[in-house]
């Protein structure tokens, strides 16, 4: 969760709201001007298309069109593994309030007349790999940096906020009998 004034809730129950989009893509600042208008999504769920599935995450996908004046600054071949983070600003007041949408890299660059429209998944996508493990036993956080180490990501939660957590004190067990991915 972000944390944002009382002013921004207040704003986002009017029906008139001016926002604006922003970010950066590897070492350059983009703006709303940069962007097809339309062309800027992201998704995720946390479910199947079909089925309630306890502890399902999925990956969140971000889709982009960047304008070839701002697309040609990258060369072609080196938008894969960028790093893309963006963010919605609104305007409370006389001020504008920025919210990031995470973080997120390119896996797909495909050029047209228009520009370059970018395909990049968020940090999960990490995480889809099989795992080699004997019994391992741990706390949460333990698991969790475990895992995060092993993939490449950095924890988002401090030890103290783990163990704050329903079981963030008990004591885990991942046996290899399982199907451990």
């Amino acid at each position: 969760m972000y944390s944002v004034s009382d002013e921004y809730i207040e704003k986002l129950k009017e029906e008139v709201q001016e926002r604006r989009l922003s970010g950066s893509i590897g070492s350059l600042t983009f703006s709303d001007e940069d962007v097809l208008a339309g062309s800027f999504s992201i998704s995720g769920k946390c479910m199947s298309n079909t089925n309630l599935v306890y502890g399902l995450c999925e990956i969140t996908t971000l889709k982009v069109t960047l304008f070839n004046d701002f697309a040609r600054q990258i060369p072609r071949t080196s938008y894969k593994g960028l790093v893309i983070a963006p963010s919605v600003s609104l305007k409370v007041g006389n001020t504008w309030e920025s919210v990031p949408c995470g973080v997120f890299t390119v896996d797909e660059a495909t050029w047209s007349e228009v520009g370059v429209t970018l395909t990049a998944y968020d940090n999960m996508a990490k995480f889809d790999r099989e795992v080699n493990l004997d019994v391992t036993a741990g706390y949460p956080y333990d698991l969790l940096s475990l895992a995060c180490q092993y993939c490449g990501v950095e924890l988002g939660n401090t030890q103290a906020e783990i163990e704050a957590m329903t079981n963030g004190e008990e004591r885990f067990f991942v046996n290899p009998e399982n199907d451990i991915e």
